[in-house]
């Protein structure tokens, strides 16, 4: 139990470093999207440790996270799903460089990596503080780009994006019955009724 403990929390730190680079350098301010941001890292990072235990979906792990992480950007910064989409591939294309940077710096080369529980802890710290750190810099000296999506919007676009979550909602009801999917299931039903929670206040709001 507690290795699983420490694990969600460099796990949540490493994510940090994702949501800092992809709000960043869209010139959002993370501080304000903190408390939904580090629901759905938890979140995710939950899902993402019990689909782990089951290796034949293990492959869903990479594209739910890209997932929640173009959701986010569109429900709950509220950019159009251009945007959303174009923030998130950036965001996580920046993450991945930056990990690839200190694991090349701290060891050479992936090969260089062994399976020990502390490796993996300091590369996560290491990321999410120099992840928050260097999006907070780029922030600062407004480095970026600015996120005036609304001409990229199109018609049923709302309508689209839900038909996505309803599905993907479907999908895991079929894949919740081995091992701990239930739990893993539910873990995404949760998060993604945040987004949709999300989705309908703007509804109203506008």
């Amino acid at each position: 139990m507690w290795n699983v403990l420490v694990s969600m929390i460099f796990a949540t730190i490493e994510g940090l470093a994702v949501y800092a680079l992809m709000l960043y350098i869209f010139r959002f301010d993370l501080r304000k999207y903190i408390i939904p941001a580090l629901i759905i890292i938890t979140l995710t990072n939950l899902q993402s440790y019990f689909i782990l235990e089951s290796i034949e979906v293990s492959y869903f792990v990479p594209v739910i996270n890209i997932l929640f992480s173009v959701l986010f950007m569109k429900f709950i910064a509220g950019l159009p799903i251009i945007g959303a989409l174009a923030s998130g591939a950036i965001g996580f294309l920046a993450f991945s460089l930056l990990q690839f940077i200190i694991v090349s710096t701290l060891f050479g080369s992936l090969e260089g990596l062994n399976d020990q529980d502390y490796t993996r802890y300091q590369i996560q710290l290491l990321t999410g503080v120099l992840g928050v750190v260097i999006g907070k810099l780029l922030y600062k000296f407004g480095i970026g780009f600015t996120h005036e999506f609304e001409k990229l919007e199109f018609k049923y676009e709302r309508q689209i994006v839900y038909g996505i979550s309803l599905f993907f909602i479907t999908a895991f009801f079929f894949i919740m019955n081995s091992k701990n999917l239930f739990l893993t299931g539910m873990f995404f039903i949760g998060s993604m009724s945040i987004f949709l929670y999300y989705a309908i206040k703007k509804e109203r709001e506008n």
